[in-house]
């Protein structure tokens, strides 16, 4: 019989409890991870708790800063894995996620925007690709193929918004 998992609820963070806690990756962030400030406790608690993790889902309130914790645990994993982000979000977010990357020191970015011709131009080799739900279902054919889905972190900012057609 599976075990069943345990539900922790923390400043409106969710997670599990049967999630070993990764001690090393603080430290890493703190030295390597160039955050543009000190996180929270909860946050450490988070990301110490899914960063070995295969598959993660942080559904927190608003304002408790899970786009830096997403930020977080993918540079751990690029250091750790050798992975590439793929961030899917509103088209809306895209420049705002670029410009809280580079306060990181992120600069290999690509938003993967605009019309055909202008995305089929667009290079994919960055260490994060920022792209709205609707051109990735779009391209979905073209982002698969290049990007190596065993290499790849994917990131789904404001899920709630998504929808099946």
């Amino acid at each position: 019989m599976a075990k069943k998992q345990k539900s922790l609820c923390r400043n409106g963070v969710h997670f599990g409890t049967n999630f070993p806690h990764n001690d090393e990756v603080i430290p890493y962030l703190e030295e390597h991870g160039n955050l543009p400030f000190e996180l929270m406790p909860f946050q450490e608690e988070v990301i110490k708790s899914f960063a070995d993790e295969f598959r993660v889902g942080i559904y927190a309130d608003v304002g408790t800063g899970k786009t830096i914790m997403a930020i977080a645990l993918h540079k751990y994993k690029r250091a750790s894995r050798g992975s590439r982000a793929l961030v899917i979000m509103p088209p809306i977010l895209l420049h705002q996620w670029a410009a809280t990357l580079r306060k990181t020191g992120e600069d290999s970015i690509v938003i993967y925007a605009g019309t055909p011709a202008q995305r089929k131009a667009l290079s994919l080799d960055a260490e994060w690709i920022l792209v709205g739900m609707e051109i990735f279902k779009l391209d979905f054919e073209r982002i698969y193929t290049e990007l190596d889905p065993h290499r790849l972190t994917v990131i789904v900012d404001e899920e709630e918004k998504k929808k099946n057609p």
